[in-house]
C-alpha cells in the first residue's frame, strides 16, 4: 500500500529513472523495494533511502550475472560481448572501451552507469523542459551523476571560469588557501637581496621576439621508428665532437688513441661514460665507451684509483689519459670531463635609456592536486597584472598527466577543453598588460607528446598574439640576451645518478648546473631514466647548447635556489604548486652589461613564495 499513495515529485523522478537505469518494470522496482525496506525496517521512502537502496541492491543485482571480476582473474583475458542489428542499442560503450585498454571490471562499471545516468538526464523530458534542477534540487550526494547537472549550473552562476568543472574537481583547496608565508623571499641574486624588484612598472618592450631555431614540430624526428644506426650516429657525432672541443687539453686534434690497444705509454682516449650493470654508478663499474671512428666503438675499464676528484654520469662524454698495459682497463691519471662554450658573438642591446628588461617565471604544475580550479596560476597572474613585467615565462606542465583528479577519472570534460581554458585565462587576465607571455610545454602534459624533446602545444582558437607557445627545450633571445629553459628535472636527475669524490668545499648544485653547461646539452643524462622517453635524434637536434646562455632556466623539485656557474646564471623556481601546498616563481631583471663584462647582462634575481 505504501507504493499507492501520491510520491513526492522528486521521488518519482528518481525512481523512474532507476528503472530506466536497470531494466525493471514498475512492478519489479516496487517488489524489490518492499524487500529492501522490510530488510531495513524502513516504513517511508526517502531521497537518501533510495540512494542507500541502489547502492546496496540493485547495483549487486546487476553486476552478479557479469561476473567479470572472476573472468579477469582466472584467465587475465576479458571476453568482448556481440550484438546483433536488435540489441546493438544494448552496448555500453564506456565501460567496454575502458575494459578493453585495461581498466578495471569495477571502475569501468562505475564510469560507464555514471555516463549512462548524465546521458539519460540531459536527454529526459524534465531537461528539456528546463526543470531538471528543480526535479534534484534537494539531492544530498554531490558527486553522483544524478545531481551532477545541477553542480555544474549552481558552479557556473558561481564562477564563469569554472563552468564545466564537476564538483568534484571544483572545491578549493584549504590548505593552499591557508599558507601563511605568501611573498616571502626563498633565494636570492645580485642586488635582490636588499632592493625590492616586485614593486617596479616597466615600459613596453619592443624587440622581444623568439629567433628562428629549429622547432621540434619540423618532422625530422620519427618518434618510435628511429634506426639503430641513426642512434648510434648520433652518439658518434656527440663523442666527436667533444673530441674536437677538448683536444687541445691533450696536446691537439691527433691526440687520441683507441681504447682497446695495449700499451705501456701513456695514452689518450675519448668516450662516453656507461655502467656495468643495470644500477647505479660506482667508481668499481664505470665503463668507457670509444667512438667507432677512433676506437671501433670498443668498451674498456676505467681505474680510477689515481684520481683524487672527480664527478661522472653515465653518458657524459670525457676525455682521459693513462696507461692501458692490457687494453683491457685503462688506469687514468688525468680526466678531462667537457667544456663549457663561450657566449654568443652578438651584443647586448639593452640600454640604460630604455631601462632594464623584467622577466617572470613560474614552472607548473600550475593547480594543487585536490582541484583542477588553478588557484596559485591566478595568483600568480593577479601579481603579475599588478606589476606587469615585459616577458612571463610558464614552464608546463599545465595540465599533469598524473595528477590525481586524471588518475581517478573525475575530469567531466576532455582534457584539451581544460588546457584551452587555462591559455584563455592566462590571456585574458593579462589583456590589460603589454606582457609578452611564453607557455613551454612538456612532456608531462597530458595533451602533449611524453616523448622529449616535446614539440609546443596546440594552439587553440582566436588565442592573443602576445601568447606564444614553444617546444621543450626552447632558446629565447630577448635585446641580444640568450635564455635556455627546459621543463625537465635535469638537476634531480643528475644527482641521483652521478657518483663522485669531491671536496668538503664543493657546492654540488654549482657541480650538477657544470654538468649541463660542460656536456653542452640540456638533458646529457643517457641512458634517461624509466620514466622518461627521450629521442635521441631530437636531443641532438633541439637540445645542444652551441653556445653558453646567459640565464639558465632549470625548474626542478629541490629547493629553489639562484646561482652563477661560469657566467651563466641558473635559476631553478622549484615549482608553483607542491602537491596542495603554494610553491614558488622568480623575478629576473636584465640589466645592461658592466665595463669589467661586457659579453654579459647584470642579472638580479629572486624566488619568491606565492
Amino acid at each position: 500500500m505504501q507504493l499507492m499513495t501520491l510520491l513526492p515529485h522528486k521521488i518519482a523522478v528518481m525512481s523512474i529513472e532507476l528503472c530506466s537505469q536497470y531494466g525493471l518494470a514498475a512492478d519489479q522496482l516496487a517488489a524489490t523495494w518492499l524487500g529492501f525496506a522490510a530488510t531495513n525496517s524502513h516504513d517511508e521512502m526517502t531521497l537518501d533511502r533510495l540512494n542507500d537502496f541502489e547502492k546496496d541492491t540493485l547495483n549487486k543485482k546487476k553486476k552478479k550475472p557479469a561476473n567479470r571480476s572472476g573472468s579477469v582473474n582466472k584467465s587475465r583475458k576479458i571476453a568482448l560481448p556481440t550484438f546483433k542489428a536488435t540489441t546493438i542499442g544494448d552496448l555500453q560503450a564506456d565501460e567496454d572501451l575502458l575494459l578493453t585498454y585495461g581498466a578495471s571490471p569495477v571502475a569501468a562499471s562505475k564510469f560507464g552507469q555514471e555516463s549512462r545516468r548524465r546521458t539519460e538526464l540531459e536527454e529526459s523530458p524534465l531537461a528539456r523542459d528546463g526543470n531538471l534542477t528543480t526535479a534534484v534540487e534537494d539531492c544530498t550526494a554531490p558527486a553522483t551523476p544524478r545531481n551532477l547537472l545541477q553542480h555544474y549550473k549552481s558552479s557556473a552562476a558561481s564562477s564563469p571560469n569554472i563552468s564545466h568543472l564537476s564538483p568534484c574537481v571544483a572545491k578549493p583547496s584549504q590548505r593552499y588557501s591557508g599558507r601563511s608565508n605568501s611573498g616571502a623571499v626563498v633565494s636570492s641574486y645580485g642586488s635582490a637581496a636588499t632592493d625590492d624588484i616586485r614593486t617596479r612598472s616597466w615600459g613596453v618592450l619592443d624587440d622581444t621576439y623568439v629567433p628562428q631555431f629549429n622547432t621540434v614540430s619540423d618532422g625530422k624526428g620519427k618518434i618510435m621508428f628511429e634506426k639503430l644506426r641513426d642512434t648510434a650516429e648520433v652518439q658518434e657525432d656527440a663523442i666527436m665532437h667533444m673530441a674536437d672541443e677538448i683536444a687541445v687539453a691533450f696536446g691537439g686534434p691527433d691526440c687520441w688513441s683507441s681504447l682497446d690497444s695495449p700499451s705501456n705509454e701513456r695514452v689518450h682516449c675519448i668516450g662516453r661514460v656507461c655502467c656495468d650493470s643495470v644500477g647505479k654508478l660506482n667508481s668499481a663499474s664505470v665503463l668507457l665507451e670509444g667512438s667507432r671512428e677512433l676506437s671501433a666503438a670498443a668498451v674498456t675499464r676505467l681505474d680510477l684509483s689515481n684520481i683524487e676528484l672527480y664527478a661522472l654520469f653515465p653518458g657524459q662524454v670525457i676525455g682521459v689519459s693513462g696507461v692501458n698495459s692490457t687494453g683491457k682497463c685503462l688506469v687514468v691519471d688525468e680526466m678531462v670531463a667537457g667544456r663549457v662554450p663561450p657566449f654568443r658573438a652578438d651584443p647586448i642591446t639593452i640600454a640604460q635609456q630604455t631601462g632594464p628588461v623584467q622577466l617572470v617565471i613560474a614552472s607548473g604544475p600550475f593547480t594543487t592536486s585536490d582541484n583542477l580550479l588553478y588557484e596559485p596560476l591566478q595568483d600568480l597572474l593577479n601579481t603579475v597584472a599588478s606589476c606587469p613585467p615585459h616577458v612571463l615565462l610558464l614552464l608546463g606542465p599545465l595540465l599533469d598527466a598524473n595528477h590525481p583528479l586524471l588518475l581517478e577519472g573525475s575530469v567531466t570534460e576532455t582534457y584539451q577543453a581544460v588546457v584551452n581554458r587555462v591559455l584563455s585565462n592566462v590571456a585574458t587576465a593579462l589583456v590589460k598588460c603589454n606582457t609578452e607571455v611564453f607557455v613551454v610545454s612538456s612532456c608531462r602534459d597530458v595533451t602533449s607528446s611524453s616523448v622529449y624533446p616535446t614539440s609546443p602545444l596546440t594552439r587553440p582558437p582566436s588565442l592573443s598574439p602576445r601568447l606564444h607557445l614553444l617546444a621543450d627545450p626552447s632558446l629565447l633571445m630577448i635585446e641580444g640576451v640568450v635564455i635556455a629553459l627546459t621543463t625537465l628535472d635535469v638537476v634531480m636527475d643528475l644527482g641521483k645518478e652521478e657518483t663522485c669524490v669531491s671536496s668538503p668545499q664543493d657546492d654540488r648544485l654549482h657541480r650538477l648546473v657544470h654538468h649541463v653547461l660542460a656536456q653542452q646539452c640540456l638533458y646529457p643524462l643517457n641512458p634517461p631514466p624509466d620514466h622518461l622517453c627521450v629521442s635521441p635524434t631530437l636531443l641532438h637536434s633541439h637540445a645542444s647548447l652551441n653556445y653558453k646562455p646567459h640565464l639558465l632556466v632549470l625548474p626542478s623539485d629541490i629547493r629553489a635556489f639562484v646561482k652563477e656557474v661560469h657566467g651563466c646564471v641558473t635559476v631553478n623556481t622549484e615549482r608553483l604548486c607542491k602537491g596542495m601546498s603554494g610553491g614558488c616563481y622568480a623575478r629576473v631583471e636584465l640589466r645592461p652589461p658592466t665595463e669589467q663584462q661586457p659579453d654579459r647582462p647584470d642579472v638580479v634575481a629572486a624566488v619568491y613564495r606565492i
